[in-house]
């Protein structure tokens, strides 16, 4: 509600005393966009984001972060309203922008990219998804090293939709290779540890493997039992599912909140800029 507010504010004082196509305007309504996307008010938050692209298109016909960042937010509200076809299309468009902006291996190129893998594995499309995650996998391994928490889970991402095509040989070294990691990094009573723990026996059930599953499911429940449950695995996570990056992320958030909203500020003499926070 307070971030409602804010945000309602500072897109009513942008719209009265700047120009439609300022840059703080498409970044209000961009922020408002998202708030909204929160509350599941998705009519709202694609005609807001709708908005803010066609500004910024206006400001950057040659390709801007603040167009590729609106092109994959507005791709994640056409998914959540159920037009999958179209959110595809808006990830693909926003991925050629990120890479050709900021390169293949920067996190916004790649949020973007497991996003379309993972649409893509929910729509069924487990080749698509293999490919994407894939791609994902080798720039997470590149530009952060194999040990980090978002390579690791992105090679159980790929690893499931292995899994799910029947190629179990490779997916169960990704599995390993991914848990060894953890368990090296970490040690052995990490919720992460078990996180792993429990894809591994999925996996193993799905090869029919059950005295193994169960081994890897029992090691799993006893971690569970000792690491907090608010640090690691809650309630109604799905082991082994990818999942979709979240909408607004800390770096976009930083850079997005460009010295727009500022200059304006100091343009009109009246308007302050609200703190502007991350929607985690």
């Amino acid at each position: 509600a307070a971030a409602d507010s804010v945000y309602g504010q500072a897109l009513a004082i942008y719209q009265r005393l700047v120009d439609p196509e300022h840059p703080a305007l498409a970044s209000a309504l961009f922020d408002l966009a998202s708030v909204r996307l929160q509350q599941a008010r998705y009519d709202e938050a694609e005609r807001l984001e709708r908005q803010a692209l066609e500004i910024r298109r206006r400001l950057h016909p040659r390709g801007h972060p603040d167009v590729a960042a609106s092109l994959t937010d507005l791709a994640l509200i056409v998914l959540k309203q159920g037009r999958p076809q179209q959110a595809e299309s808006l990830y693909l468009e926003a991925i050629g922008s990120w890479r050709a902006l900021v390169g293949p291996d920067h996190p916004e190129t790649l949020v973007a990219l497991n996003n379309l893998a993972t649409l893509r594995y929910e729509q069924g499309d487990l080749p698509g998804a293999e490919a994407s995650f894939r791609e994902v996998l080798a720039n997470r391994t590149r530009a952060l090293g194999e040990e980090h928490r978002g390579t690791l889970i992105t090679m159980g991402n790929l690893a499931s939709v292995l899994r799910e095509q029947g190629k179990y040989e490779e997916a169960e070294q990704l599995q390993r290779r991914a848990l060894a990691l953890r368990r090296k990094a970490l040690g052995d009573s990490h919720g992460d540890v078990a996180t792993g723990r429990a894809a591994l026996a999925i996996l193993f059930r799905s090869k029919g493997e059950l005295a193994a599953a169960e081994r890897e499911f029992r090691q799993a429940v006893a971690i569970t039992r000792t690491w907090r449950v608010a640090d690691s695995i809650k309630p109604g996570r799905r082991f082994g599912k990818p999942r979709l990056t979240g909408i607004t992320k800390t770096a976009r958030a930083a850079r997005t909140r460009t010295t727009c909203a500022s200059s304006c500020a100091r343009s009109q003499g009246r308007v302050r800029r609200p703190t502007r926070r991350a929607i985690s």
